[in-house]
């Protein structure tokens, strides 16, 4: 939804009583992903609503660059909990 110009959350808030999967990665550039909440989706506002609304169903991270993906994926999945934590 990025790379098209489209807000994730503002998406997702419409529809998303059709939502049951959500494929979740963040671009700085289109096709470029980064470790998540350093590009430009707005992932925390987006992690926040969804937390918010106790989302029933599955979330996965998608994590395509960088060097070492266990560590960067182990960032992404840290970034996701202080979100969450933050919504608490």
């Amino acid at each position: 939804m990025i790379a098209l110009g489209i807000d994730p959350t503002d998406a997702y808030r419409k529809m998303k009583g059709h939502v049951r999967t959500i494929h979740v990665k963040d671009e700085d550039v289109p096709g470029h992903t980064v470790v998540l909440g350093k590009g430009k989706g707005n992932i925390a506002r987006f992690i926040r609503s969804v937390a918010h609304d106790s989302f029933p169903g599955l979330i996965a991270i998608e994590y395509e660059e960088g060097d070492d993906p266990k560590e960067e994926v182990s960032e992404c999945a840290q970034y996701v909990r202080g979100q969450v934590r933050l919504e608490s």
